[in-house]
Order: C-alpha cells, then structure tokens, then sequence
C-alpha cells in the first residue's frame, strides 16, 4: 500500500512538475518574441547606421576636395594660363580617390573644365573635356588620356550644347555660401545617377561670383553598401529622397529609367519588386518619403509579416530616407523552434530530474552545498577565497564584455602587517583581519565581490561600474580602513591599506587575472609612493590601448 502510495506521489509530482515547466515556458514565449522584436528593431537601426557611416567615408571627402580646390582657384594658384597643371591636379585626385567620378569648373561666361575617368582608349585612363567661349566662338575639345596621364587621342565636338550654367550644381552653388550637396540627378556625361558637391569660387578682388567647382560622386556605390548591410537572410534597405526616387537599393546595379527621350531614377512602385513596394508604401503611410526621426512599423508582404525601420540618412545631413525591412520569420523562427525544443526537452529533463532527486533524497545535496562552500570560502574570515575569485570572477568579466560595462578591480595590502604578528603575535593578527575584512565588506555593494587572496591581501571585483565609480569605491575601501584603530585582545592597533584600481572595458576574450596583474602593479606603485593609499590605472576599451595611470590618496 505504501509503495503504491508511493509511486502514486512521484507521478503526481513528476505530473505537476511537467505541467508547471511547460506553463512557464508557454507563457515567456510572448514575452521572448516582444525582446527579439526590440532586438531586430535595434539591429535595423544598427544597420541604418552603419550605411550612413561607410557612405560618409566617401561623400565627406568629396566634400573636402571641393572646398579645397576651389580655394585654390580663388588663390590663383591655378591660372587659366596654364590649364594642363590644373588637369594634372585633378587627374592625381581621382587616381588616389576611386570613389569620385569627375572634377569640375564652370565660369559665368560658359567655359567649361571637365576631368573624368574614362577608359574607352586606354585602360584606367582619363578623359578631359574643356569648353572655351569668346563672344560667339565656342569650342569643345576632348583629350583622352593612359593611366600615366599621356595623350592618346584628342577631338572636337562642334555639336555638343553643353552649358554648366545650367547644371543644377551650378545654380544651387552659385545662390548658397559654403558647399552644397546636390539633389540626386543623372550625369550629364555618364547617364547614371549621381550627386554633386560643388561651392562658388569668389573672385580674389572683388568678392564677386567669379563660378564654381564641384565634385562628381555616382551614386550607385550607395546600392552596392546597401547590398553588403547585415540585415538578415531575406532583409533589403532601399534609400529615397524628398520626390520618392531611389537613391540607392540592395541588390540593384542600374537605377536609371528611359521615360521617353528623359533618363531619370526609378522609384520604389517601379522595381517589379512586391516587398520593396509593400515597404515603400508603408513609408508613405507614415509620412514619407521623408522622415524627421526613426520610426518603426510592420506591414505585410508576400503574406508574411515584415518589419521596416525608417530613418533620416546620415542623422539628416542629406534629405533622403533609408529603409531597412526584414520578415520577422527571419528573427522569430529560430526563437519559435528552439522555444518548442526548450518545451520538449524541459519535460523530459523535468521528468528524470524529479526521479534523481527522490532517489537521491536531499541528504545527500546539503553535504555537497556545503562542501562547495567550504571549498570556495576563506576559513579565517569567512570571505571567498583565491579560487573563487577564478571561478565567480570569470562570470563577472563575462558579462561586462558581453554587455558591454566596464568594470573595476581593487587590490589591497595592508600596510605593515608583518609588524602586527611580530608584536602581539598571529592570534592578535588574526583578529586584525577578521575586523579588516568586515571594514571592507561594508564599504563595497551587494554587487560586489571581495576575495582574501592569500595573508593580508584582498580583490574586490566591481562589475558593471565605471571608471569615476570605482574610484570613489576603491577611496573608501581605503579610508574606511584608516578611519580609526582596530580593537583587538592587545588593544587598540591602528591600521593603513594600499591599494590598486583598475578598470576598463573588458574584450570577451580578457582574463581577470589580467586585470588583477594591473590592479596589482598599481598596488605596487601605492607601496612605493609611501603606502595608505590608492593609485588608479584606466585601461581603453580596446586591449591595445594605454593605460592611464591617476594616483589618489
């Protein structure tokens, strides 16, 4: 009967268990899948960031070469006088700068200076295209170039209507002081789909607009940054600006469109792609094409839910959009098949778990708690001892790295302790590191973890605490020691620590006995300097960087 009994208990038991486990985890299901949700959404943000900076690398410079050049010309130090120097400026640009795809002058009297590449006759060669008007005459002329800027051919294009004062560059330029970005628009020369970056060259006596020099920069680089992006297996980003062109898209090489005898951009209805357009017209409902700030929303494509982020470009420097659009099957559906495995394996688990610990009964866990505990902890002051610092402090390091705090770590020596055992003997001495340690372990969080590591030596790891915290913590680990004379059986006795700090940011690769090895050499320095006191090293976010030493007292 009681063996029944029995084993109706441990059913019911291992019943209630499985059914509770499976409980919990049906219900954190929700709950995970709102976190991944937050977490795809900072990885779209993460990833529309991260566009906006390579696409710096390459407009920012555009812009520097423009306002440097046109300083020159207005210093004179080009003259029309000699053109081929100019041209031979201009061609050393563009060899060092594979982003740029031509260099140009425009003057208010038409004339024209044009430097591109162009390999139509030479490999890596160059072309160069200068319009000359007086009065009435106007002549085109051509010179194509090798890669060593030598002439390889040269022509004239009595046809070509060419007028830079009316290039959108030249009348944003010439109405605005500083450089201007273009909106999008196709090259005249190379039909494709570029911006230009131009300033107004000012006449050295007079101050007059005097024309204006601008730099070529073609914008289907931005598709091919957009197509690298780490989204996710299925996701695309696509950049728009104020009138609903594309500016750049994942996965597209050609943005140009014939719309009769005009070439211009296509918009996102126009790419034959159902999510893109899905997307787009989520933009719009959202106030696009353009946005002030970064916004996130789901929308449906493919009948399957999608989620977009969509934010200003380059933190809004350049009046376009970018959105980044993923499936959330493309975040969720591992999440789902490893909750339903979790589910699956908590139950068996569960099952044999229960079974274990009856057969086992407790008495035999408590044992080895304690034993754990014996092993970990220091027997004379009842701290955790030099492995436990290896074992808990490993975790603790863990976590700053993958979260991304820093972290702080305290070594102290008490000063002149060998004194204490020689005069009243290691009785007295003992008792002096028992009140030292409980001085210490009130001076520090619950957060905290303080270790004897070995005689008159103690660590205090302090995670997630940055660098201004730390010191304060370490100053009062410190003073709180010095605050007054420990009572002992041989009376009073006065005490002084020193000691170390170190903090930084640990790599996930980082030991903390890295950190100690610093925190004790700065210890070092605080014996050297005279005791009772604390020297500071802070070590940078990255392994490499120097560490910075700040002795306190």
């Amino acid at each position: 009967m009681t063996s029944r009994l029995d084993r109706v208990l441990v059913v019911a038991l291992a019943l209630v268990l499985i059914a509770t486990v499976t409980t919990i985890l049906l219900s954190t299901q929700a709950t995970t899948e709102r976190a991944t949700i937050r977490q795809m959404e900072q990885v779209m943000s993460r990833v529309a960031f991260e566009a906006s900076d390579e696409a710096r690398v390459f407009l920012d410079p555009a812009e520097s070469m423009t306002r440097l050049t046109a300083d020159l010309l207005e210093d004179g130090v080009f003259s029309e006088d000699d053109p081929e120097r100019f041209e031979e400026f201009l061609i050393d640009l563009l060899r060092e700068n594979d982003f740029i795809a031509g260099m140009f002058a425009g003057r208010p009297d038409g004339d024209f200076f044009y430097v591109k590449r162009d390999d139509e006759f030479a490999p890596s060669g160059f072309r160069t295209k200068v319009i000359a008007v007086a009065g009435d005459t106007r002549v085109v002329t051509y010179v194509w170039r090798d890669a060593d800027g030598e002439v390889v051919r040269t022509d004239e294009d009595p046809e070509d209507v060419y007028d830079p004062r009316t290039r959108p560059w030249y009348t944003t330029s010439q109405a605005v002081d500083g450089v201007i970005w273009t909106d999008p628009y196709i090259f005249f020369t190379s039909r494709q789909p570029g911006i230009t970056s131009a300033v107004a060259i000012l006449d050295e006596d007079t101050g007059r607009f005097d024309g204006s020099f601008g730099v070529d920069v073609e914008i289907r680089q931005l598709s091919e940054i957009l197509t690298t992006l780490p989204i996710s297996d299925e996701g695309q980003a696509f950049i728009v600006d104020a009138s609903g062109q594309l500016v750049g898209l994942s996965g597209a090489s050609d943005l140009g469109l014939e719309d009769g005898n005009t070439l211009r951009r296509l918009t996102p209805e126009e790419v034959e792609d159902p999510i893109v357009d899905a997307a787009y017209s989520t933009l719009l409902q959202n106030g696009g094409p353009l946005v002030s700030e970064a916004t996130f929303v789901s929308f449906e494509g493919g009948d399957r839910p999608w989620r977009a982020s969509f934010e200003p470009f380059a933190a809004g420097r350049w009046p376009w959009t970018i959105a980044v659009f993923a499936p959330e099957d493309d975040f969720l559906e591992e999440v789902r098949e490893t909750q339903r495995a979790n589910t699956r394996l908590a139950i068996v688990i569960g099952v044999i778990a229960l079974a274990v610990a009856i057969a086992l009964a407790t008495g035999l866990t408590r044992p080895l708690a304690r034993m754990r505990r014996t092993v970990l902890t220091d027997q004379l002051t009842g701290l955790r001892n030099r492995r436990a610092l290896d074992q808990l402090g490993a975790g603790l390091i863990g976590r700053s790295a993958r979260s991304g705090t820093a972290i702080g770590v305290v070594v102290l020596d008490l000063d002149y302790f060998k004194k204490v055992n020689d005069t009243y003997g290691h009785g007295v001495g003992d008792e002096v590191l028992k009140a030292v340690s409980g001085r210490l372990t009130r001076a520090l969080r619950d957060e905290d973890l303080l270790v004897r590591q070995g005689g008159e030596e103690f660590v205090a790891v302090l995670p997630d605490t940055l660098h201004d915290e730390a010191v304060t913590i370490g100053e009062r680990l410190v003073a709180g020691i010095r605050g007054g004379p420990i009572n002992t059986s041989a009376g009073p006795i006065p005490m002084t620590v020193s000691a170390g700090l170190a903090t930084g940011w640990p790599n996930p690769d980082d030991h903390l006995r890295d950190l100690v090895a610093q925190a004790d050499e700065a210890l070092y320095r605080a014996k050297s300097a005279g005791r009772n006191q604390l020297v500071v090293v802070q070590l940078g976010r990255r392994a490499d960087d120097e560490p910075a030493e700040e002795p306190t007292t």
